[in-house]
């Protein structure tokens, strides 16, 4: 923001107590032995609980805590799929399976998964946001959901705002629209297929709305169809 208000000594000041705290977290809360950054530090003893979240290693990730040299095994633990555990978290889930603290993992609930996503395509693995997506926001859809629940369970809102990532993730990495400039006024489009052999959507801008359709044939050319705003 100071950037943004052009204020470069406020910037400066601001980058570099960021930088301090990131430092500060990076050493006291990375578990070498599991290679992940536990939840909680004693601030008299400095002992780490054992507690493990997606929520503090998508954070480390995406705001510069983690070196990139931790990305591959924090990626790996906060994904697998043996250790992830819904717990309870009332009024919005007021029920929930148990932590097994030195080998589990919390999952994200639909509002922090925006984060855990945007870190995984950071790192790399927007395939394993796709998994867990398909993991976590399929049972909606299959149960006959219109629009997209407080929670990976029908128990709170069945229609809310912060629950809506699947649509910014997949208009963002799979028609791989991002904007460039303010409101629009420039774009980026590099959609990527994955595992997937066709996507169409729109990205809304302030501009109008660009559209995209992409088809990866069995064989032939990587086909794209964009439309723009004049």
């Amino acid at each position: 923001l100071a950037e943004a208000l052009e204020y470069p000594r406020a910037a400066r000041r601001y980058r570099a107590a960021a930088a301090r705290i990131a430092a500060a977290l990076d050493a006291r809360h990375w578990d070498a032995r599991r290679g992940v950054y536990v939840d909680c530090v004693d601030p008299a003893s400095g002992a780490q609980d054992l507690r493990v979240s997606q929520h503090a290693n998508a954070a480390a990730i995406l705001w510069d805590v983690a070196p990139r040299a931790k990305w591959q095994r924090i990626v790996t633990r906060i994904t697998d799929a043996a250790r992830l555990t819904f717990t309870a978290a009332p009024p919005i889930a007021p029920d929930g399976e148990t932590l097994d603290p030195e080998h589990g993992v919390v999952l994200a609930n639909t509002f922090y998964s925006h984060f855990v996503y945007r870190a995984l395509a950071r790192a790399g693995r927007f395939d394993l946001a796709l998994r867990l997506m398909r993991e976590r926001f399929g049972p909606m859809l299959a149960r006959g959901a219109t629009t997209l629940w407080e929670s990976f369970a029908p128990t709170a809102s069945l229609c809310h705002g912060f629950s809506a990532t699947p649509v910014y993730q997949l208009s963002t990495e799979v028609l791989g629209v991002s904007p460039l400039a303010p409101g629009g006024a420039r774009v980026r489009i590099a959609p990527q297929s994955f595992d997937l052999t066709w996507a169409r959507g729109v990205f809304p801008t302030a501009h109008g709305d660009v559209s995209v359709a992409w088809m990866r044939p069995s064989s032939g050319a990587f086909e794209v169809e964009v439309e723009i705003p004049a």
